[in-house]
């Protein structure tokens, strides 16, 4: 790996741990549906500690905002690739503790013309570089990231439209043949023209929060918020 490559990811774990979820308490959720007792999760009430959205998303804003602004110098460097790209994020993953898996999308023709990376295993089927690497069973899965569906419109193409770091509302969506519960956090990189470049994409692991938080059947009401409520910084990084 190169230095550079080593020092972004050294970076982004002293960041990740220096951001650390750390709570003593337990907190109490009913369990009853999994999607929306991870929204009242993100806003629960531990033991007279409140649990803020903030605090549960650290880990991934730190993730999301670190890898978009290595990015964003990568290739302004004019010395970064596809597969360089690849690499950081597999191992700036790895080092995460309540991350489910991370997505990397750049925009049509970035580092490359699209059609002369068909058939790459970082491309989609008309060679956009869109991979998704998540944790399973100890190691780190690959698969391309359905950027052409529906669903991307939220968990991707909303922050780039707004220009700023955006958090999604929990869904339920497969990883590696589980169906799993998570949130997505984007952070948008653009050129100095203000052209959108691509976009870093961090999925929260709630099974591992839920665990962390020491989430019991023992019900709690929780307090009532939407995601507008989360108050994500207006990240955007620019080359």
């Amino acid at each position: 790996m190169k230095l550079s490559h080593r020092i972004v990811s050294a970076s982004a774990a002293v960041l990740i741990v220096a951001s650390a979820l750390v709570i003593s308490t337990t907190t109490y959720l009913n369990m009853k549906n999994s999607e929306a007792d991870s929204r009242a999760l993100f806003t629960s009430v531990a033991s007279g500690l409140a649990v803020t959205a903030q605090d549960i998303t650290k880990e991934a804003q730190v993730l999301s905002t670190t890898l978009a602004a290595a990015f964003a110098a990568e290739i302004q460097g004019g010395d970064s690739n596809r597969n360089s790209l690849a690499d950081m994020t597999r191992a700036a993953l790895q080092g995460t503790s309540d991350v489910l898996g991370v997505t990397v999308v750049l925009e049509p023709d970035v580092l490359g013309k699209d059609t002369t990376f068909v058939g790459n295993e970082y491309s989609t089927d008309a060679g956009r570089f869109a991979p998704y690497f998540y944790k399973k069973n100890g190691s780190i899965g690959f698969r391309t990231a359905g950027i052409n569906k529906a669903s991307a419109q939220d968990w991707y193409y909303k922050a780039l439209r707004k220009k700023s770091q955006h958090i999604t509302e929990p869904y339920t969506f497969d990883v590696g043949g589980k169906n799993t519960v998570s949130a997505s956090i984007t952070t948008p990189f653009f050129d100095a023209k203000g052209n959108s470049i691509g976009g870093v994409v961090v999925d929260i692991d709630f099974d591992k929060l839920k665990q962390k938080l020491g989430v019991c059947q023992t019900s709690c009401p929780p307090i009532s918020c939407s995601v507008s409520d989360f108050g994500a910084a207006d990240f955007a990084f620019r080359v």
